[in-house]
């Protein structure tokens, strides 16, 4: 198990042996007191969750109160003679923090119920003034998060003391193993309260007769029983299989990748997935994810020999068994601390829990950097709208000026203008002024003939013969969407996804750029401009219903001011999540939630189609060709990369509040709405921003946004705000795309009809 440091709270723990940052003073070598500082902090503050948590549930131990040794005993806070003993001790403290925080999770497991109510989280409530976004990176840290797999624990179900620590453990998802004695011997005497748990005959008999195997990990791709050596080798077939498939432009992708592992540089925050051979039991091992932030400390712990890069699924593997004799270059500076170096501790006092609520000075908000691609309005209105200019006019009431026109289309109006722009321009005005017009009617909205869905217009889109793929409307148990596929490639050569869009004027407009033949070339260019699209596989197999829990952002008070800390929390658990193996649905969705999960979430996930997960938590639906199968997002999860809190209303006062928090999450009915820090998907797409694209309206916004953010000034909105504050920037566009998503549906349909 990989006990991970990637929270909020702990993120000060994450250091490698080699970039610690280790002083020296007349000849004495000691850890930076400001990292001294904060893990002196982290500590005290979770031997005081401890004590407090244990104090309260009346648990006592059979070792009796000293537990231990703490990470302080360790050395961290001591001067040393040598910079390997400083390093040495300081990595052994490091470690120390695992069996304290194992300490924490025990104690608030003795204060949990069985109805599930976190208990924990009131009586630390009620014994401090911490801030809520500490309690919720509590809440998703290894420490607090239940549902994390553990070890496991061996009791002895003859000592009494030990009987008050079943339930505990069995409400911490901690597997209890009890020794019960031998097959043939006498049986022991046990606490009664224990006989529930004790194997009856036909259980040993059916233990013993089968050998088990523990469930493999989620997203892992090894099968049952594979061993790494039967995995490349599958792998290896798959690759082969793959590599016959692959576009032009998907092969440069990947031989970029390629040659960027060979120089074995630590994959960074948006780098590959890196997984860990976790030996299990008899030499067995399984193929697990590791946590991001704990990618550069194992990687370090291994030579380039034990790593394997797949350059088709941007995936490193790590195994000391690739190599086994394999030294690493800084194994002779590996030096363990002496026990007699020992020096005066620095001075230290008992700390505030709420040092825990820093944030670096330097923090920067994710998400900053632009989309690569950038259209004129000239090419969005040709390639996505078939707006043209060797084409008769039309009647047109009123012609808007060119910034509104330009706004409408999701662009900005050009400073300057070549000659040659000029017909278009007009053509650009006059075409906009006719759907703003005609948005209006309730009857049907016929073409203008500047459009090539007019049947006068001479490039008239379905007379046109040089289109690499093809469209398809249909009406599914999805709704109605079209399918877009290759013409002339044959289905060995492209991927084993289709590629579904629901929006006609992306589907059109794949057309007019002409993408592809390959579906993942066409993929690649709609990620790119954050339109949205499905990647569907034909399979008939049934759900397996085991999409996990979502834990969200919590509870606030209404009227509640964020801070930047709840931001720093919102986006530490944002991007967990992202991490899944299923968070490439997000890349998926285009709009605000594409912009939100672009920065986390590789463009190599587009590529590879449905995930390991997808039968358990994607899409399915019903087409005439058999059941399609895609990555979804829940509900709950969409509203996790947006930002979304509940909040209290009905004028609820502050302590009743807090005493009605847990009632709320058990759904006891009070009051609530949401509040976010970006609108919710449904508020998006419903939003006057949605233009089926990115447009360069959506990312002015979302940097002004942004900068809101940084600055301290942000609030959270509801989604009516939301919706009001977006509709207030541009109507026109709203009502210019639905107008051509009315008559882009009419020619898709009508063509599939004939």
């Amino acid at each position: 198990m990989f006990p991970s440091f990637d929270n909020p709270i702990f993120k000060h723990l994450i250091w490698t042996r080699n970039r610690l940052p280790i002083k020296q003073d007349g000849g004495w070598h000691y850890l930076d007191p400001e990292v001294q500082k904060k893990w002196y902090d982290i500590e005290m503050g979770l031997q005081w969750i401890a004590e407090e948590l244990i104090n309260e549930a009346g648990v006592l131990f059979p070792l009796g109160p000293k537990l231990g040794p703490f990470p302080s005993a360790c050395g961290y806070l001591n001067r040393h003679a040598e910079d390997s003993f400083a390093r040495g001790s300081a990595m052994k403290s490091r470690d120390a923090f695992v069996p304290l925080m194992a300490l924490c999770t025990f104690a608030i497991a003795c204060a949990g119920s069985a109805d599930g109510t976190l208990r924990w989280m009131d009586i630390l409530k009620a014994k401090s003034s911490l801030e809520p976004s500490w309690f919720e990176d509590l809440t998703h840290s290894d420490v607090a998060n239940l549902s994390i797999p553990r070890v496991g624990v061996f009791l002895n179900p003859s000592v009494e003391e030990l009987k008050g620590f079943v339930r505990p453990m069995l409400l911490a998802n901690v597997p209890i193993w009890i020794h019960w004695g031998m097959l043939n011997s006498p049986k022991l005497d046990y606490l009664s309260s224990l006989k529930v748990y004790r194997p009856n005959k036909d259980d040993i008999e059916a233990a013993t007769s089968e050998k088990t195997v523990a469930d493999l990990p989620k997203g892992s791709r090894q099968l049952k029983g594979e061993n790494w050596k039967s995995y490349f080798q599958r792998m290896a077939a798959l690759h082969l299989v793959l590599e016959q498939k692959e576009s032009h432009m998907q092969r440069g992708k990947r031989l970029d990748r390629e040659r960027h592992s060979r120089s074995f540089e630590a994959p960074g925050k948006k780098g590959a997935t890196v997984f860990y051979w976790e030996e299990y039991d008899s030499g067995f091992r399984f193929r697990r994810q590791v946590p991001r932030a704990d990618v550069e400390e194992l990687w370090e712990t291994y030579a380039s020999s034990q790593k394997r890069y797949d350059d088709f699924w941007d995936e490193w593997d790590i195994c000391s068994e690739f190599d086994p004799d394999a030294i690493r270059d800084d194994d002779d500076n590996m030096v363990d601390m002496p026990p007699t170096t020992l020096a005066s501790p620095i001075p230290l006092t008992q700390p505030d829990t709420t040092v825990w609520m820093d944030v670096d000075p330097n923090y920067q908000p994710e998400s900053a950097t632009p989309p690569g691609f950038k259209d004129t309005v000239y090419a969005v209105a040709q390639f996505r709208y078939g707006i043209t200019v060797d084409s008769p006019g039309g009647t047109v009431s009123s012609r808007p000026e060119w910034p509104v026109a330009c706004r409408a289309l999701g662009c900005t109006a050009p400073e300057s203008d070549a000659a040659n722009n000029q017909r278009l321009r007009v053509a650009i005005m006059d075409a906009v002024g006719y759907l703003l017009d005609a948005s209006h009617r309730t009857d049907r909205l016929d073409p203008i003939p500047l459009c090539d869905l007019h049947i006068r217009n001479p490039n008239y889109i379905l007379r046109r013969r040089e289109f690499v793929t093809s469209i398809r409307s249909e009406k599914t148990g999805a709704g109605l969407v079209f399918w877009i596929d290759a013409i002339n490639l044959h289905p060995s050569r492209n991927a084993q996804w289709r590629l579904i869009v629901e929006d006609p004027v992306t589907a059109l407009e794949c057309l007019r750029r002409r993408w592809g033949p390959h579906s993942v070339d066409i993929a690649y260019e709609l990620y790119s401009r954050g339109c949205a699209f499905q990647t569907c596989i034909l399979s008939n197999c049934p759900p397996v219903h085991d999409r996990p829990v979502t834990i969200g952002l919590g509870y606030r008070l209404s009227g509640y001011k964020p801070c930047m800390r709840d931001y720093v929390t919102y986006e530490g658990i944002r991007n967990n999540f992202l991490t899944t193996p299923r968070a490439r649905a997000a890349l998926l969705k285009g709009g605000i939630v594409w912009r939100l999960a672009r920065e986390v979430v590789s463009d190599a996930a587009v590529a590879l189609g449905p995930s390991s997960e997808v039968y358990g938590t994607g899409r399915r639906f019903s087409s005439r060709e058999g059941v399609f199968w895609d990555d979804d997002l829940s509900e709950d999860e969409l509203d996790l990369i947006c930002g979304v809190y509940k909040v209290f209303t009905g004028g609820l006062q502050h302590w009743f509040a807090v005493v009605c928090l847990f009632a709320l999450l058990l759904g006891k009915g009070l009051q609530d709405s949401h509040m976010s820090w970006w609108p919710k998907h449904s508020t998006w797409i419903k939003s006057s921003l949605n233009t089926g694209y990115w447009s360069d309206t959506c990312e002015k916004w979302f940097q002004l946004r942004l900068s809101s953010i940084r600055s301290g000034e942000a609030s959270l909105r509801s989604g009516q705000n939301w919706s009001q504050s977006i509709d207030r920037l541009e109507n026109r566009a709203k009502r210019f795309f639905h107008a051509n998503r009315e008559l882009a549906t009419q020619v898709l349909v009508e063509q599939n009809r004939t």
